[in-house]
């Protein structure tokens, strides 16, 4: 479904509103000559048969954020969203409620890459800092399919249950080849690390030397990862919790379990027990 959505609303990169804000997405809405950002994120969902239980139609951004809000599949952390999650916006930092909706379409050196309906009248890709202060929050659609595209892209369809199962994820998404003896010592510390590096470097553009040692630079250039996050860098995040004595589900995606076991190594380990991973919280978990 995430990749059906995206896919759809790519075929209309381009597409220019009418006089009056004529466009086939109002007309299809029964709201025609209106402001249409929200409701081409609706047309796009129906055109791939997403049932409204998952993205109810809606051509008000307020009542979107909300509907998801209280489904509980919305968020206003700066988290590192999923292609197919809906971007919510502000244009004035003093608003308290979004202005402006757009589907997320990838995300690729601290950036998000969005495509947008209704921005200079046309349908438009655009790029956003994660940080951003003009992204109000996202809405998680619960996608009947999100659990098993995250098993899959992450995780290669393996269950890690124990330290062996960690090194032999790390040899098949790395290509490095640490020692498959099921011992958490200095040569699968590294590699982790290593890993870590790498994602950062991948994701964030951070240009660190993949030395597997967890110094200063590594610190500095670690972002804030908390509930709503999903990928490479959560799965590590949970593999050191998972070494470190905590158990949990190693999947990709930092929810409620993971908040709560991050919480708890947080308190352990005398950090402010704020459930999200920044860069002591890092620390005290790699170096």
């Amino acid at each position: 479904m995430r990749n059906e959505i995206v896919e759809k609303a790519k075929e209309y990169l381009g597409y220019k509103e009418g006089k009056n804000n004529d466009t086939i997405f109002g007309t299809w809405y029964g709201l025609p000559n209106q402001p249409w950002c929200a409701m081409f994120i609706s047309y796009c969902a129906d055109k791939v048969g997403i049932p409204q239980d998952i993205i109810k139609r809606f051509a008000s951004c307020t009542a979107g954020f909300n509907w998801f809000k209280e489904k509980g599949h919305a968020t206003r952390e700066h988290i590192i969203p999923a292609p197919g999650d809906i971007i919510f916006f502000i244009w004035n930092q003093n608003n308290t409620t979004p202005d402006h909706v757009g589907l997320v379409e990838y995300v690729e050196n601290g950036k998000v890459h969005t495509i947008e309906g209704n921005r200079s009248d046309k349908v438009q890709r655009f790029e956003y800092d994660l940080s951003s202060w003009q992204i109000y929050g996202y809405a998680q659609p619960a996608y009947t399919d999100s659990n098993e595209d995250t098993k899959i892209d992450i995780l290669n369809d393996n269950t890690i249950n124990c330290v062996f199962d960690i090194q032999e994820w790390l040899n098949l998404q790395y290509n490095f080849a640490i020692a498959k003896d099921n011992i958490y010592g200095q040569e699968t510390h590294k590699a982790l690390v290593k890993a870590l590096q790498i994602e950062l470097n991948r994701q964030f553009n951070s240009n660190l030397e993949i030395d597997g040692i967890f110094g200063p630079k590594t610190k500095a250039a670690c972002i804030n990862v908390r509930k709503g996050a999903r990928g490479n860098i959560t799965v590590l995040i949970q593999m050191m919790l998972f070494i470190r004595g905590y158990s949990l589900k190693i999947d990709g995606v930092f929810g409620s379990d993971t908040a709560n076991k991050v919480g708890q190594f947080q308190s352990d380990n005398d950090l402010i027990a704020d459930c999200i991973v920044g860069k002591n919280t890092f620390e005290k978990l790699f170096a």
